[in-house]
């Protein structure tokens, strides 16, 4: 397993918003930061939001200690709903988790996008049924996919 630096995730995850999701532009907001063993990333999708009240983003939280991302936040501004835009925003997440490494991301849902999650792949953590999390290991994700189905 690599270990990657603050500077080398920060191009990662530049490369890989850029790349992953379509409507990216070079006037959106991205921020990457190193909080102590954390690395926070901000993101805003400047095509698909209501400025300056309704964003369309996401917040990422990596702990390098642990190995695993949170999507801290992820919103999509009203207009905008239904078109794709949480999907790439999500599917960029787990690109950067794959690409680092990172073996789990977790995120605790607001009750009313449960179901977006669990189209996303997501499933209750093994410690908190509230939080809901996807490995990045493949071979564990089918584990967990295969029990899920069993219960």
């Amino acid at each position: 397993m690599n270990s990657y630096t603050a500077l080398e995730i920060e191009d990662i995850v530049h490369y890989v918003f850029s790349n992953v999701v379509s409507c990216f532009s070079s006037d959106d907001t991205l921020f990457v930061e190193k909080v102590n063993n954390n690395i926070r990333v901000v993101y805003f999708l400047k095509r698909a939001s209501v400025l300056p009240s309704d964003l369309t983003g996401m917040e990422l939280k990596l702990s390098l200690k642990t190995r695993e991302m949170w999507i801290s936040s992820l919103h999509v501004a009203v207009p905008f709903r239904s078109k794709g835009f949480g999907r790439q925003l999500v599917h960029a997440a787990e690109e950067v988790a794959r690409v680092t490494e990172f073996e789990t991301i977790n995120v605790l849902p607001i009750l009313s996008s449960q179901s977006f999650w669990s189209k996303m792949g997501f499933r209750s953590h093994r410690c908190t049924a509230r939080v809901l999390s996807k490995s990045m290991n493949p071979r564990h994700h089918d584990q967990t996919l295969a029990l899920a189905d069993r219960l």
